[in-house]
Formats: C-alpha cells, structure tokens, sequence
C-alpha cells in the first residue's frame, strides 16, 4: 500500500463514546465528510383560549380520571390478579363472584427471591430475612421515590368472548435469581473495536474472573453484571498477537479494564413488579437487563450476535441475488409478564453478505456477468455500489505476510489508474504516482480492472486507498441497506413458515440453547421451563357491517364477500381522464377504452355514479406518453388541462397506465398529482389489467371510491355500545430513512371528520425536525390542525372523546412520548377551549416477536393454520402492571401472523378491557380497500400509508426504489435533508393516500 503520510493529531473522547477509527497500516489523500444541519422545530402558534368556569380537580398532562378504578399513579396502587392457573376456571366462565374473589387487592407478601447474606454478619433467620425484605417493599410502595414511569394501570382483564388456550412462544422462569446482582460499569483503555472488545473481555475472564472465582457478563459495552461481589479496579490484560498483523507489528497489545460497581440490584423489587405490586422503574428495568445479559452473555461465545439475533455460523445459509445470503437463526429476550418472568424466542432471519472477493460482489450487485476490465463504472453503478459497501470490513489480499481488516468509508471517484498522490522512493525524488502503478512497482501486482474505483478505507482522519481486487469481503457481517423486490421475495419464500413448521422450530431453537446447563444461568440462579407458556385466551366475535341499501354482511375468518354488494357512501364522478404511459403498440387507444368499461361497469353495479349530463363515461380524454419518470409532470399536466377543458371543470380523477411495475414512475405520479395538480390519480399496471376480471375491478374501485370522498362500510360510532358521544379517531406514524442515509424523517398523522363515523379522514404531514426521531416535532401544530378540520364540519363543535392509536413506538420511548405528545395534545384541547374533551392514547406495536399457537386446532384455526380472526391475550405474556392487549385481528394468508399489541399510555375515558379490545377489532374491519380485517387498527394504518407517499412526495422518480416508511427503512441522496412538498390543499380533506 502506499506510504502512510505523516500527521499529527489529538482526539478527546468521552470515556464509553462509540465510533474509533479500526483500519491500519496503509495511506491516501485526507478526505473530510460532510455533516448535515439539522432541521429547525417549527412550533404552532396558540390557539386563543376561550374563556371556561374553571373546573375543581382539573386533570393535568398525561393524568388519567376515574381514580377509583384505579387509574392514577400506577406505583401506589393495590397488585392486580395474577394469571389463571391450570386449576382455575377460565375467566369467561367465572360467576361474577369468582372474578370478584380474584381481582380483590392483594396484601404484600414476603418474597421468595431475597438477596443472599454477606459475609460479616451472622446469618438472620430466613423468616426475618422476610421480614425485612418486605418491609423493604413496602417503603417503596409508600414513597416510590424513583418511579419514573406512571402509565395506566390494567382495569381488570377481559370476559367477553369464546374462551380458548394457546400456546405462546414463550417460556417461563421455574427458578429467579435470590441473590443480589452487582452491576459495574466497564471501561477499557485505549477503546477497542468491537471485535477487539470481546477478545479483551475474554481474556479478562480467562485470568482475573477466574482468580475472583466469580461469573461476570458483560454486555460487550459498558456494563457488567455478577452474582458474586467482584473486587473493583483497574488491571491489565494483555492480548497475544494478531497473526494477521504484518510480522513487524506482531506484538501483544496491553489494555486497562476498570470495573466500578454503580449499584446492587435487590430482586425483591423485581418480584413485587411482575406481581403487580409496584409500576416499572429504572432499577426493575436494569434487573430485567441483567438477566437479559446473562443469556445472551453465553450465546454470544459460539454464535453469531446481532443485537438479540443469534445466528450459527456455517449453517447452510440460504443464497440471495446482490451478492448477499440469508442466515437463519434466533431471537430471544427476557420479558415480564403477568407474575412470571419469561425468555420469548423466536426464529430470525437476516441478509448477510458473502464472504468473497469485491470484485465479485459488485459482479452480482450490478447484476452483470463480468466487469469491463478497461471501462469506468457508470455514475449510476458506482453510487449504488458506494451504498452497499458503505461500513463494510473487507481484509486486503495484496501482502502474504498479513489480512489487515479495514472499514470501507466510500469509493473514490476515479478508477485506480486516475487515484493518484504523492510518493518519494528510498533515496529517490518525490513523483506522482497512481494507485495501480504503486501496487504494480511496490507489491507487483498488475490490476486487472484498473478502471474500478478504489475502496476509500481506514478512518475520517486517516483515510486510504485499497484496489478493490485485492480485498475481500469479511465473513459474518449482516447487512443493513434495504433489500430489493427480488430479494424481499425470496426472503419471504423462505422465511414465511406455517404455524405448526414454526412452533417446532421455534422448540428445535430453543433446545439447541441447552439453558439448564449453562453456567453462566446456573450461577445467577436461573432455570427455565423447557416447555411454552399455555395461556388464557378468547376469541372475539365479528361485527356485522352495514353496506349500500343497509344490507348486512356477515364476515366470516376475517374476510367477506362483497358480490353483488353496493357501497354504503358511493362517489359521484364527474370529470376523469386516462394517461397510458405504455407502448399504443402493446396498448391502443381501443384496448384502453374497452378496459375503462370493465372499470365502469363494476363501479356503477356497486353504486358509483358518473355524470350523464356530461358524458363522463363516453367523452372522458385519453392520451399517450412516453413511461420514464422524467416526462410524467408534462404529461399529467397535459391530461389534467385536456380533462378540464373537456368537462369544464377540475378533473376529480386521472387515470395512469403503467408500462410494468415501478416504483419510479409510481412515486413521480403520485408526487405530481398530490403536490402539484391537487388531483387524486389511480395507476393501472399493464400486465394486470389485460387479465383483470370482476375482483380486480371491484379492489380497484373500492380504492378510487375513498379517494374521492366515499366509503363503502357503514361503521357508526354512535350505534356501538362503546359510544354514546361524538368520538374523534386519530392515528400517527413517523417514516426513517435506512441507516447510512442523509434524508429526513416524516411524520403523519391523520383524523377522522366525523363524530359519529370511522370513514372519512383529514391528513397532515410534517417532516422532523431530526433525522430519526420517533417523538412527533410538532404534534401541537399537527393535530391543531385536525381538530380544526373536526370542528370546521361538525357545526362547530368538538369531539366528545378522542381515541388516539400511535404507531412506531418502542418500549424505550413510551415515557418520552407519554411527557411531549400527551401533553401536547391536551395542551392543543386546552388553549381551544375543548377542556372537557377526553383523550386515550394507545401505542400499537407490530415490531415484536410474540407468537400464538392453537391448542386445538379444528376449533381455533382458519385455512391457513394460523388463529382465528379476533383472538385476543391479555393474560400471562402481557405488562405485570399496565393496560395493554395482544390482538390477532386479521386472518392467515401467508406464514404465521403476527398479533398486533395495544398499550394504553392514557385513558381520561376509563375503558374497560372488554370495550377497547372489542371497539379495536371491531374496527379492524372498517379499512376503506379490501374486504377483509387488517392487523392494525386502521388509523394507525392510514398514519402509516400517509408517511409511505410522503416519502413518494420527498424523492418523486429519484430513487424512489429505496423508499420505505416504519415497516421497511428507507434511503436516499446524501447531504442535508431536503423539505418534503406539500400536499395540495384541494386534497387536505381526503384520503389522496389510499
């Protein structure tokens, strides 16, 4: 490699910081990144506050109501019931004196996992030790002094529907821990990489954990945990040397590692939260950590980690195009439920990348079959090879005498031979050289593909310049971009298991951890059933929907028929156009035409009307253009102004015929047509509608019958049993771009307009002012803006209740969205003058790995082998404390669903389980374009729809392949984030997103 070029420099790092450079031993030309700036917040200004009777006992931000029930501060409150056991009756089937019995406030009770005696002291009596660990407990529970935490505490659990069992992937705890936990903090110096960091932990097992006689794990960054009372301080261990190093630099390595003790964990504590005596708090959470720790301590030594992901290496992983493979592994994680402490695993599935030669790589990336050896990358090529070995460790090849690894920082701009920098032999004069002739006077090698570019390798400071034919591809290294179609597909082909093939998979996993001869567990005090938990469940029963002509449609395993079926709120066309983006030679003017009549055929026959008077059926344009996403703004103007003239009027509707399916030309449209033209469009692929029977009319007229302001489901709040007053439905998301990618995160968040309905939503779309943060930047401005909408088409009034779903959000971040969107929500109802408006907030999760299973498999499954539609748990696997639910409100299509879970982070309402769980199922089935219940409630669904075109908004035919939104990370071009368009205000009121 080339001479490294002399510097000196200082760089101050905060002990624990992340980020050190790891490439070594070679030298270029110092090239400094760019930092994008960040977005400022943009605040609404406050509403004028009207003037009200001031109330007694006003609630504050994020304070529930209904203190009787139970509701308030979760951590002084009495302990909920525990769950049933295999001798108790099934709840749905309890006298209302039984559930009466078991719901009764529990008296504190001594623990059973106290903290072993120190040395020192004589031993107290075990009856003692109860004793003063209880009232240990009990001081918590009157002072609480830092419960951090207060969420809503559960009502009770649910009766309402057909009792069932189902087995959960999860496994309980037969023995916890009753010995305190030491938790240190970990400081090595000088910081290693990651890969050094757990050689030097290893070592530090081997010699000074050893001696102590003690079992420490380590999470592999800064903190320890132990049984046992290791002495603090610092020592040194000295790792041998790297025999991949050059042989000069083939000397051991000395590193310090201090261990400073921050806190004993008492257990106690623990038990008391999962028995529902206390709230959560950061010391629960640390335990829960510890014990986390301790499992994935031991499978760390002989698996690939990623995260809580473990895979085996070399286990027939399963090959991708681009270069990439798929590794099967597991998930596992330790979890509270409702008196148990459980290990939920699950399968796992990740792209890696193939160990092998960059050259290869990038011969399967670009998807041809050889480079040319004497022609450039095509801008377009290098940039999205730049992409996917950004980060990536690659071991250069070109000396026999070392396999340095390096990080790939990016690719330079010119082929090696144009790479050039400054040089001075020994004993020679300084000359200009490039990187193909030093290699070539230096090690001898004559590249064979001189005109690639370089892998720009090493650190920001210290960057150098590698061939990419002489590295290599470092094996077991997951990878991070976004998969393309081709290989999403194939990975959902392998991975999408059925439930029984699942369920024993998920058994075959588990007994391969062989946890209950695992030392490190053994030492903690830690054994686990080696059988699921068998839990409580009911499924729900299906509402019955109301449609055109107030028929009743009954579904059935989810899903319903709508032949022959009219829609409850049909739309009236007056002015339409279609755009063919296709060859006229693959489709003319008259194939066009005859298959706009299927359209219109199966619109009028499910009640949609177009304007006679006007001809809309007969006199509607039709134009051609070419299909590349460059030309679609002049040509949707073209129909646009075309469609205008010819009804004299806006157009309400365009039609685009689609060539193929693209994600370019499909993104450009919509950017068009929402941002630009305010016009709902509906693109056609060719190859679809040339084979397009009655149900694939009917799908695409349910999805143009909502973008124009009709609704196909009669779904009336005010006719439920759960609503008596005017109810306003709200969900948000927020979309992040892949990592590595300098885009801006987008929030939405969308409200419906009617009190009494669930049919008709308002969208709003911001962008954050932060890339990747989750709490929403202006949730006052946003959801101001909603409830102005309300209030403008409800004669000026407002909503009763608001019920408020909220997706994207982790564990982690409940308490953050708890203090800022709450309370900025109330904050917004206050200064309007809804004072006596109430509010519950529910976070949905998708991104968890909990999965039921039937007992019985004739009763409780549809044809796909998966639970019915409508199953619901809140017992056993769900929060020790506070209100939340797994709902599985769909039916199986294609592997084993996934439940949907629910957690209530504010209710001013006072639901009972019973209500929320079946209002939210209920509905499940209102979801405006397919007949069937979907997993997610739809307002949580539309939020989510709405930040996926916004994403379409910000990148238009620009990469817009790498779009994605919460679901599926997204990408895009580097630099600061550029402002997302807005939505035309023509479309403000409509649901443009469907």
């Amino acid at each position: 490699m080339p001479p490294k070029k002399q510097q000196q420099q200082q760089q101050q790092q905060q002990p624990g910081s992340q980020g050190r450079g790891r490439g070594r031993g070679a030298s270029a030309p110092r090239q400094q990144p760019q930092q994008p700036a960040a977005a400022a917040p943009a605040w609404p200004a406050r509403a004028q506050q009207q003037q009200q009777p001031q109330q007694q006992g006003g609630n504050g931000a994020g304070r529930g109501r209904g203190r009787g029930r139970g509701r308030g501060a979760v951590e002084a409150q009495p302990a909920q019931p525990g769950p049933a056991t295999q001798q108790q009756q099934h709840p749905a089937r309890q006298t209302p004196q039984q559930q009466q019995q078991q719901q009764q406030p529990a008296q504190p009770t001594p623990s059973a996992h106290a903290p072993a005696a120190r040395a020192g002291p004589p031993a107290t009596p075990a009856a003692q030790q109860g004793e003063v660990m209880m009232r240990r407990v009990q001081q918590r529970l009157a002072t609480a002094p830092y419960l951090t935490q207060s969420f809503v505490r559960r009502p009770g659990f649910g009766t309402v529907g057909t009792p069932t069992r189902v087995i959960a992937n999860h496994f309980k705890f037969t023995k916890m821990p009753n010995t305190t936990i030491y938790h240190y903090d970990v400081v090595v110096d000088p910081e290693p990489s990651k890969m050094v960091m757990s050689k030097v932990w290893e070592q530090w097992e081997m010699t000074h954990g050893a001696q102590a006689r003690a079992v420490v794990v380590f999470d592999g960054v800064k903190n320890a945990y132990s049984p046992h009372d290791v002495p603090a301080g610092e020592v040194t261990v000295t790792l041998p040397p790297n025999p991949d190093a050059p042989p000069t630099r083939r000397t051991p390595k000395d590193f310090k590692v201090k261990l400073t003790k921050v806190n004993e964990l008492n257990l106690a504590v623990l038990d008391a939260f999962i028995q529902g005596k206390v709230g959560i708090d950061e010391h629960i959470l640390t335990c829960i950590q510890a014990m986390d720790i301790a499992f994935r301590h031991s499978a760390s030594k002989t698996m690939v980690a990623s995260g809580r992901n473990f895979f085996v290496r070399g286990s027939n992983p399963a090959s991708l195009s681009g270069g990439l493979e798929l590794w099967s592994g597991l998930f596992q994680s330790v979890r509270p439920g409702n008196g148990v402490m459980t290990l939920n695993v699950d399968t796992a599935y990740t792209a890696f990348y193939k160990a092998m030669s960059v050259v290869k790589f990038a011969h399967e990336a670009l998807n041809q079959q050889r480079l040319p050896a004497n022609q450039e990358l095509m801008f377009r090529d290098r940039s999205k090879l730049e992409k996917l070995l950004r980060q990536v460790i690659v071991i250069a090849t070109h000396r026999r005498d070392s396999k340095l690894r390096h990080r790939v920082l990016r690719l330079s701009r010119e082929g090696a031979d144009r790479c050039m920098f400054a040089y001075t032999p020994e004993g020679g004069a300084p000359q200009q050289l490039s990187v193909a002739q030093y290699f070539k006077i230096k090690y001898g090698i004559l590249l064979q593909y001189p005109k690639l570019p370089c892998l720009v390798v090493g650190t920001p400071q210290k960057s150098v310049m590698l061939p990419m034919e002489c590295a290599t591809i470092a094996p077991d290294q997951k990878f991070r971009g976004k998969l393309d179609e081709y290989q999403t597909s194939d990975v959902i082909k392998i991975a999408a298991k059925k439930p029984n093939e699942r369920q024993a998979q998920i058994l075959r996993l588990f007994g391969t951890l062989q946890l209950n001869s695992n030392k490190y567990l053994q030492a903690f005090g830690i054994q686990v059933d080696a059988q699921p938990m068998v839990i409580d469940a009911r499924i729900l029963d299906t509402p019955a929907l109301t449609v055109g002509g107030n028929r009743v449609n009954r579904p059935r395993d989810g899903a319903w028929n709508f032949v022959n079926m009219r829609v409850a709120n049909p739309a009236r066309i007056s002015a339409l156009g279609v755009l063919s983006f296709c060859d006229p030679r693959r489709a003319s003017q008259d194939q066009v035409a005859d298959w706009m009549d299927g359209f219109f055929e199966t619109a009028e026959g499910m009640g949609l009307g177009f304007n006679p008077n006007k001809g809309t059926k007969d006199n509607y344009p039709i134009q051609f253009a070419r299909g590349n996403p460059e030309g679609v703004e002049a040509a949707l103007r073209a129909i646009y102004q075309a469609t205008g003239n010819t009804f004299k009027q806006d157009p309400e509707l365009i039609v685009c015929l689609l060539p193929a399916k693209s994600t370019a030309m499909y993104a450009e449209v919509k950017r068009i047509g929402d941002t630009v033209l305010g016009v709902p469009t509906q693109c056609l692929v060719l190859n679809k509608v040339q084979r397009a029977n009655a149900q694939y009319w009917a799908n695409v007229v349910l999805k143009v019958n909502t973008k124009v302001s009709g609704a196909y489901i009669n779904f009336r709040l005010a006719q439920s049993r759960f609503f008596t007053e005017s109810t306003m439905l709200v969900g948000a998301d927020v979309t992040h771009p892949a990592p590595g990618i300098h885009q801006a995160s987008i929030a939405c968040m969308v409200g419906s307009l009617a009190g009494n309905s669930a049919d008709r939503y308002a969208t709003v779309t911001r962008q954050q002012p932060h890339s990747r943060q989750e709490e929403l930047g202006d949730c006052k401005g946003m959801f101001a803006q909603l409830l102005r909408a309300y209030h403008a088409k409800n004669n000026k009034s407002f909503p009763k209740r608001i019920l408020f779903y909220r997706d994207g959000v982790s564990e982690g971040q409940f308490a953050a969205v708890q203090q800022t969107e709450v309370k900025a929500i109330k904050d917004v109802l206050e200064n309007a003058g809804a004072r006596d408006t109430k509010l519950t907030f529910v976070v949905v999760q998708k991104r968890h790995h909990t999965r039921f299973f039937a007992t019985n498999l004739a009763r409780d499954t549809d044809r796909s082998g998966n639970l019915k539609a409508g199953t619901v748990v809140d017992r056993g696997v769900t929060d020790p404390v506070n209100f939340d639910f797994f709902l599985q409100s769909q039916a199986g299509l294609q592997g084993t669903s996934r439940p949907t879970r629910y957690f209530v982070l504010h209710d001013d309402v006072g639901w009972t389980a019973d209500d929320l769980q079946m209002f939210t199922y209920h509905l499940c089935y209102t979801y405006a374009r397919c007949t069937r219940s979907v997993s997610v409630a739809p307002p949580a669904y539309y939020a989510h729809l709405a930040c996926f075109r916004a994403r379409h908004h910000a990148t238009g035919g620009i990469d817009a392949s790498e779009t994605t939104s919460v679901y599926s990370t997204g990408s895009g071009g580097a630099g600061e984030p550029a402002a997302i368009p807005m939505v035309s205000t023509k479309l403000k009121d409509s649901m443009y997103f469907m």
